[in-house]
């Protein structure tokens, strides 16, 4: 899932992760320390918090090529500007991931033992 960063007091990485928000249509993130917190506060245990987002960024760089190679940004310009935003979204992402502003990952729990 999409993490807020860690240090959410820079403020361009506020910036960075409003903008991922509004292009793709997300109300909001938190920290997987949020989370967490959350998750123990529900009655479960934390397992495992893993980051993947050195490998999923490049699933992202990947679309960015794919736009520029087949021009498909254009013919989202015909169909509205909510697809054109998407589209634009890529560079937002990727830009917030490299930053450290965004995460990408899993939190896993399990409920514990009676």
């Amino acid at each position: 899932m999409w993490f807020e960063g860690q240090d959410n007091s820079v403020p361009q990485h506020r910036q960075q992760v409003e903008e991922v928000c509004h292009r793709f249509v997300c109300p909001s993130l938190a920290t997987p320390s949020d989370y967490a917190g959350w998750i123990t506060a529900a009655g479960l245990e934390v397992c495992q918090q893993t980051d993947w987002t050195e490998q999923v960024a490049r699933t992202w760089e990947i679309c960015q090529k794919r736009v520029a190679r087949t021009g498909v940004r254009h013919v989202a310009k015909l169909l509205d500007r909510e697809q054109v935003d998407f589209i634009d979204g890529f560079d937002a992402l990727l830009k917030a991931y490299r930053s450290g502003a965004m995460q990408y990952g899993a939190i896993t729990a399990r409920k514990p033992a009676a």
